[in-house]
């Protein structure tokens, strides 16, 4: 009896490894190569760019003008270059879904550039808009685009 019970568990056993096996090839699930794969000490290393949109410098669009926009976090930067036709940053940006914020009174407040958030009222950082270095006097709504401007948004502790 007892030897007749080993047996069938083993077979159970067999089966179960079998079919796990043949699901995870279905579902596409396979293991990654280690090329493909993130540590655990890798991700945490990427602090907020974690949950960025990119994480490497890319080119976007399509149009007559072409601006670069940088965007620096944690000690890292990557830049985005955007051919567009909009007449302001922030319609450029967000036609490629590279803002998010709330509307306000004085225009677009930016919490998110590149999905990493920056919101005051939540960890005291915030977006710093500049061009050339220069911090801006206008909101991303309001600053006009022309080619070959190149635009920086820094996260900052306020």
């Amino acid at each position: 009896m007892k030897k007749r019970l080993c047996m069938m568990l083993a077979c159970l056993l067999i089966l179960c490894s079998f079919f796990s096996c043949d699901l995870a090839e279905e579902s596409g699930t396979e293991s990654k190569t280690a090329e493909e794969t993130q540590s655990a000490e890798e991700i945490a290393a990427e602090g907020h760019w974690k949950e960025a949109v990119y994480r490497k410098s890319t080119e976007l669009g399509s149009g007559s003008k072409t601006v670069s926009v940088t965007v620096e976090a944690d000690g890292k930067k990557i830049v985005f270059t955007l051919h567009t036709d909009k007449e302001t940053l922030g319609e450029a940006m967000q036609e490629h879904s590279l803002l998010e914020g709330e509307e306000s009174a004085y225009g677009l407040y930016v919490k998110k550039v590149n999905g990493i958030l920056a919101d005051y009222d939540v960890d005291q950082y915030y977006w710093s808009l500049q061009k050339d270095g220069v911090p801006l006097m206008t909101g991303v709504d309001g600053t006009a685009i022309e080619a070959s401007d190149h635009f920086e948004w820094v996260r900052q502790k306020g």
